[in-house]
This record gives structure tokens, sequence and C-alpha cells, in this order.
């Protein structure tokens, strides 16, 4: 994880508590075990010392934004916002059923180069953003990179997509803040 500590502490520079996950530690094949889970991470995060009371804001990249679309995003009790870059999607079949399950506002990142291990392909991004634009209201919005490859917030992130990692941070904080009000920020 220490390649996601930048993101992490830009977040909690703009005024948020932080919990820094290992998303891969999620992704089994008991599901409900890993659902419950991460509502276990959310509800500690909720008991923290600076924690304020209310919802959070789930956060995740690659293996980990797969994690935070598959359960944070079916979690309106615990979850207010939901943001993902360049999420794993490869085992995603039927996007429309997929986004149906979705309760909690997505806003998903992806660049329109990544190639990575075929796993985060754009075409597949846009399949969901596409399924949820019949759902009302959508509850995935899509954001695309164009060039940008896998990793782009990372600091190791090719010179031409640091842009995309800058920008996305920038509309990451954006939606935090606009789900979670100051007197309710996690």
């Amino acid at each position: 994880m220490p390649g996601y500590a930048m993101t992490a502490q830009q977040i909690a520079d703009a005024g948020f508590d932080v919990v820094l996950v290992d998303g891969n530690e999620f992704w089994i094949k008991d599901t409900s075990r890993a659902g419950n889970m991460l509502k276990e991470v959310i509800t500690r995060a909720q008991a923290g010392a600076h924690a304020l009371p209310g919802k959070v804001g789930v956060v995740g990249y690659s293996l980990g934004g797969a994690t935070a679309l598959t359960y944070a995003a079916r979690m309106p009790e615990l979850v207010a916002a939901v943001v993902v870059g360049y999420p794993y999607t490869a085992f995603i079949k039927a996007p429309a059923d997929f986004v149906a399950k979705i309760k909690v506002p997505v806003q998903m990142f992806a660049g329109t180069a990544d190639t990575y291990k075929d796993c985060c392909r754009i075409e597949t991004a846009r399949q969901l953003a596409n399924a949820a634009k019949a759902v009302s209201p959508p509850m995935l919005t899509l954001h695309e990179y164009d060039g940008a490859g896998h990793g782009f917030n990372l600091a190791t992130a090719a010179r031409k997509d640091q842009a995309a990692g800058q920008d996305a941070i920038k509309r990451t904080i954006a939606q935090l803040k606009q789900a979670l009000p100051a007197e309710g920020a996690k």
C-alpha cells in the first residue's frame, strides 16, 4: 500500500480522517465474508477517536476499487459516496445487473490507455457508465482520462499520466466534500 499513501495524505490534508486499507485482502471467494470485513473496517473507523457521526466515503484504486465498487457501493446505511480509480472490472459480465445493485453514488476514474493485466479496461468502465444512465438517478458517473494508463495517481505514474492523477484527486476531494459535510466528514 505504500503507493497509495500519497493519495491518502492528500485526502487527509483536505480535512478528512483517513483509514488506509489494503483492498486486496477483501478480494476473496466468500463474498459475504468480504462484505462483512469491509463493514467491520467502516464501523471501526466510525468509532475512532477523531471520527464524527455519520456515513463515510470510500475511495479505492485497482483491486481496492473493485472492493469499493462491489461492496461499499451497496452499503447506503454506512457509506455516503464511493470514488474508484481504474477499478478492476474484468469480473463483471453483466454491467446492467451490476449497476442495478449500486445504492450509493459512485464516481469512477479510468484511463483510456489502461491495459494493465486486462483488469481495468475502459470498455467495461464505459459499459457500466452507460448502464447507469438507465437508472434514475444514475448512481455511477465515469470520468475518462484520455491516454492515461493504470496507476495514474501514483507517485510512480508516467509523466504523461500525472495531470490525470492531479485532476482525479481534486475531483475525489470535491466529491467527498459534497457527500460528507464538514460536520459529518470522515
